[in-house]
């Protein structure tokens, strides 16, 4: 179910004409994201258009451009694709003007800050992580580090989805100066809400699971970042000392985590281990599920402890992202080993407490108001690139 925006929202204002560049609207957290706040600023009658420099198959009532198919068979045919991509974004903004240019993500940082420095538009870059992603490491390191840095700093606003993000990309040297804030993401609040037993039993029925005792839950892909090798580890040492757990595994197809499993000589119950590929009603996983597990080494804002937290469960995670940063005083924050996962496990079904009441979030139209505050703000302090960006 889509949140609907407020349509009061910048009605005293007149709409802005915003490009977001990102590398898709599909694939992780980060995608998913600026879908749904592409989706309400459009709600909002602003007009919206996202440049992406890989495919993007989601259909979408905003604009969308494709500035390259996102093929990078070698180095040389990487660059010269990103290279297109850069013109092509120079063309469109200079033939659209728009109020603001907004990088997502590293490379999309660096081809909106460029882009938007030759047509005189104000630049704003998003960082959705505490550093910058794989891929942006991977190939030419130095050379794309010393880049993000200087545009990071030649941007009017860097908004970070957590604190955490803010402090890691400045311990790496990637923000120097300029003006930083926090925006967190947005949920979907009247999706993911807690639910009463009934309720519980009515999700694991929804799912197939006829599981009457704990399920531990696990969303995620496959990725360096998720350290899908630990999450295995984890529940085949929780497996064997809960006999009366069962886990969920949503984002990973069923054959990839029994493959990884196989290569790891890790041998796990498969009556014991749901795998979901694709989940449409996310919200059904949560209300199933005992508590989350996250065992990534490296995350922004995760998603999905967000919508835990929401819908009530508990998260045991790894020290990641903003994870400890927004912490309640029932998550619990575990080293990075199966051992210190299965004792929080334990902890958890221990308590006598009452099932947690889900934590104050905020809703997509909640952050697509503060980033409307924030570009607002951007216009009006880069006015001297176009002093009636914001007269009606």
């Amino acid at each position: 179910m889509r949140e609907t925006a407020d349509s009061s929202l910048g009605a005293t204002e007149r709409p802005l004409r915003i490009v977001f560049v990102a590398g898709a609207l599909s694939g992780g957290g980060a995608e998913r994201q600026l879908l749904q706040l592409a989706t309400a600023l459009h709600q909002l009658n602003h007009q919206v258009t996202v440049a992406t420099i890989a495919p993007t198959d989601v259909a979408t009532d905003f604009r969308q451009v494709e500035l390259w198919n996102g093929q990078r068979r070698t180095k040389v045919g990487t660059l010269w694709g990103l290279t297109n991509a850069l013109f092509k974004l120079r063309r469109l903004c200079a033939k659209e003007q728009p109020d603001v240019v907004v990088g997502w993500l590293s490379i999309p940082i660096i081809l909106a800050a460029l882009a938007s420095r030759q047509c005189r538009i104000p630049f704003v870059a998003a960082l959705r992580n505490s550093r910058p992603e794989t891929l942006f490491a991977t190939q030419w390191r130095s050379a794309r580090y010393a880049l993000l840095r200087r545009n990071l700093n030649a941007a009017s606003l860097v908004v970070a989805n957590s604190q955490t993000g803010i402090d890691g990309y400045t311990k790496l040297g990637l923000i120097s100066k300029g003006q930083t804030c926090v925006i967190r993401n947005g949920v979907n609040a009247s999706e993911f809400q807690p639910t009463r037993t009934q309720g519980t039993n009515a999700a694991r029925a929804a799912l197939g699971i006829a599981h009457q005792g704990p399920i531990a839950l696990y969303v995620g892909r496959i990725a360096e970042e998720k350290d899908i090798p630990l999450l295995i580890h984890v529940v085949a040492a929780s497996l064997n000392c809960r006999h009366d757990l069962q886990w969920l595994i949503v984002g990973l197809a069923p054959e990839k985590f029994w493959a990884i499993a196989s290569q790891l000589n890790v041998n796990l119950s498969k009556e014991r281990v749901r795998c979901i590929p694709l989940l449409q009603k996310m919200a059904l996983a949560y209300n199933a599920s005992t508590f989350l597990c996250l065992t990534s080494n490296r995350e922004g804002s995760p998603n999905c402890v967000l919508e835990a937290r929401a819908c009530g469960i508990p998260v045991i995670s790894t020290d990641c992202g903003d994870v400890r940063e927004y912490a309640c005083s029932y998550d619990r924050i575990v080293a990075a080993d199966p051992e210190s996962f299965t004792n929080a496990m334990n902890e958890a079904l221990a308590e006598e407490t009452a099932s947690p009441q889900g934590t104050a979030v905020l809703s997509i139209g909640g952050c697509a108001e503060q980033w409307l505050t924030a570009l607002r703000s951007v216009i009006r302090c880069e006015s001297k690139y176009a002093p009636d960006r914001l007269e009606a």
